[in-house]
């Protein structure tokens, strides 16, 4: 199962979620599993709207102490997240949030981590991804050999692509974030 970690602004799922979603979905299809969005924050109202990219299940965490972002609690809770759903990808826009707990999920999850990818795979070993470096003068191509992947897409990089899906919605309890 692939799990992405979606950011939600003013009732709407914000644009580079959906475009992580879209990317999600498109590689979830080739191996025949499921994606599931993860929305987190004291009110996830307008998360629903993750079913029409992709989304088979849409997991939604609301605690008042969601309300502001705090490093530790999201990592806490996406990790957790993460294991209870059996996850082997995780996914996430490279957005200030994302760029910030994508990596200390991984940690948490003892996961290989890949950030700011422009182009994502899979081969029979796991995620494939390649990444700008030296200032985007070159590209660096990833081969995760971690049971867990984490990798953060660039912002503008990957199409949006409606694919409608069940997109049930499930609440999680928000339990000790620490």
């Amino acid at each position: 199962m692939m799990l992405v970690f979606c950011e939600l602004k003013d009732g709407k799922i914000r644009k580079p979620s959906l475009e992580v979603l879209s990317e999600a979905r498109r590689l979830a299809d080739t191996a025949g599993t499921q994606v599931a969005a993860l929305f987190l924050g004291a009110s996830c109202a307008g998360a629903e709207g993750a079913g029409e990219y992709g989304a088979d299940r849409i997991l939604v965490a609301e605690a008042p102490t969601l309300a502001s972002y705090s490093s530790d609690a999201f990592a806490n809770l996406i990790a957790q997240t993460a294991r209870a759903q059996g996850a082997t990808v995780v996914l996430g826009a490279a957005t200030a949030i994302g760029r910030d707990v994508l990596p200390r999920v991984a940690a948490h999850l003892g996961a290989g981590y890949a950030s700011e990818v422009t182009a994502l795979g899979l081969t029979a070993t796991g995620l494939t991804a390649e990444r700008p470096v030296y200032a985007a003068k070159a590209l660096a191509s990833i081969a995760f050999t971690s049971p867990v992947q984490v990798a953060s897409t660039r912002p503008n990089v990957f199409p949006i692509a409606p694919c409608p899906k069940a997109g049930t919605l499930e609440r999680l309890p928000v339990q000790d974030l620490n």
